[in-house]
């Protein structure tokens, strides 16, 4: 048992079935100290109110009810409900989730693990064909990958981990983007950009339904929300490199760890790895595996024009010899930049990511 202290911030906004299950979850399979906080965003069903009352009534020590009287939509009600946390760890959760046992006592541990990771997701998905023995998946999950993390873009906000350190630093959700959408991918790049990770615990699930509190909403208010987001990072960039032998310099590595963080995503093909940690945005393939690497490009590329242009590769960046063979093939369908050196690649490299955005 971790005996870190941890506060649980939990957005409820009737939906009553959801938020019992979710509660009574947390209430059953969280093995380390924490308190929980229910944050009634303004619900106005009589269910919602009653399951709350008989909460109160059984005076569970480690558990608060904060009753919002109207409804401020979930970035205005997860701030309001951080007023409340003042523990090392923080945890926001939505009400349409349910947490399997060791969830948080993992997340917990995968923090402690590094100085600099700030933000934990939970894993999230059950395969229909385990749903019937959800349990018995979670424990295999738990077992499998205790202690094991792996990097990733940004942090899902349907449950997700935060230290004391990067709230002191960046605050809460940003209202720009109230009531809903794009708030957690705004929060993890600011957090990254004071030099926090973010990473998603492995042996940690915790089941999401999927937006449930807004499954009545159009597509009007993302759209909205994802323009605000796009206006102040650009869209993340689609890229495909493929690096000759002779490619071993650690500012390579740099280079793409510094990407990452700003949420573009990478195939590599190369000799060598240049990436110590494994990350969701990052797909390394090593030449001389399988066929060899003129084929592997040449499929990636085929395999990738096939989708609309939206979907293609944003630059490519290959050895100069393919040039001849990839002009004839590929000729204006793709931005393709050819490798002499490491220096021009790495400055060619960043000249693009400042400059490229998706329309």
């Amino acid at each position: 048992m971790i005996e870190t202290k941890c506060d649980i911030v939990l957005l409820t906004y009737d939906k009553v079935d959801y938020s019992k299950a979710c509660i009574e979850s947390i209430l059953k399979n969280t093995f380390c100290t924490y308190h929980l906080y229910v944050i009634d965003n303004g619900s106005v069903e009589q269910r919602t109110h009653d399951y709350l009352n008989e909460l109160k009534l059984r005076n569970i020590s480690n558990l608060t009810i904060v009753r919002i009287d109207k409804n401020k939509g979930y970035v205005k009600g997860v701030n309001e409900g951080l007023i409340h946390a003042n523990s090392e760890y923080v945890v926001v959760m939505s009400n349409d989730t349910i947490a399997y046992p060791y969830w948080l006592s993992e997340m917990i541990g995968v923090a402690a693990q590094r100085e600099d990771i700030g933000l934990v997701n939970p894993s999230w998905d059950i395969p229909k064909s385990k749903s019937n023995n959800a349990f018995e998946y979670a424990e295999k999950i738990y077992k499998r990958n205790k202690g094991k993390y792996i990097e990733t873009d940004w942090i899902r906000g349907f449950c997700y981990l935060s230290k004391r350190k990067v709230i002191d630093l960046i605050g809460g959700l940003d209202i720009a983007f109230s009531p809903a959408y794009f708030d957690d991918w705004d929060y993890s790049v600011r957090a990254q950009l004071v030099g926090f990770s973010c990473v998603r615990a492995l042996g940690s699930l915790v089941y999401h339904a999927l937006n449930v509190t807004y499954k009545s909403t159009t597509n009007d208010l993302l759209n909205e929300k994802s323009k605000v987001f796009y206006s102040r990072y650009g869209r993340p960039l689609n890229l495909f490199v493929a690096l000759p032998d002779f490619f071993q310099s650690k500012k390579i590595g740099e280079a793409f760890n510094e990407s990452l963080k700003r949420q573009n995503k990478f195939i590599v093909l190369s000799q060598k790895d240049f990436l110590e940690k494994t990350h969701t945005n990052y797909q390394f393939k090593r030449r001389g595996e399988g066929v060899p690497m003129f084929l592997n490009v040449l499929f990636k590329l085929i395999d990738n024009v096939r989708h609309s242009k939206k979907k293609r590769f944003d630059a490519i960046f290959l050895p100069k010899r393919y040039k001849l063979l990839i002009n004839l093939l590929f000729r204006g369908k793709y931005e393709v930049h050819y490798l002499d050196n490491v220096d021009n690649f790495i400055a060619e490299f960043k000249e693009i990511e400042k400059t490229k955005k998706r329309n």
